[in-house]
């Protein structure tokens, strides 16, 4: 089996972005990419063409050398300290959901 890609997409109250923003790219996201299993990951910031958003909106994507090491992410103390954190630190002003993507196929270079 491949790698997988775990998504944790998020909903921020706009007085906590600056603040969460750069506490998940200099602590959290580099926590994270100890762990093992873990291979990169990419923080994305959604931007909804022509309409204001009233809530910022990211996703942290993950890529994680196999379902097995996300699972034992999950199921170990590191993913419950790093949640418990976050808690901690942004309660219910960030509002997170977990999904796991499995590569159906994959597209390089293909010639036009």
């Amino acid at each position: 089996m491949g790698h997988v890609i775990y998504n944790v997409a998020l909903i921020l109250e706009p007085s906590v972005e600056h603040e969460w923003r750069e506490w998940m790219l200099a602590v959290h996201i580099p926590e994270v990419l100890r762990v093992p299993g873990f291979l990169d990951a990419t923080m994305y910031r959604q931007e909804v063409v022509g309409v204001p958003a009233a809530r910022p909106q990211y996703v942290n994507s993950y890529r994680v050398q196999s379902r097995e090491a996300l699972q034992a992410y999950c199921d170990g103390a590191e993913a419950k300290r790093l949640r418990a954190e976050h808690e901690a630190r942004f309660g219910d002003r960030v509002t997170a959901l977990r999904t796991v993507w499995s590569v159906v196929q994959t597209y390089c270079g293909i010639d036009k």
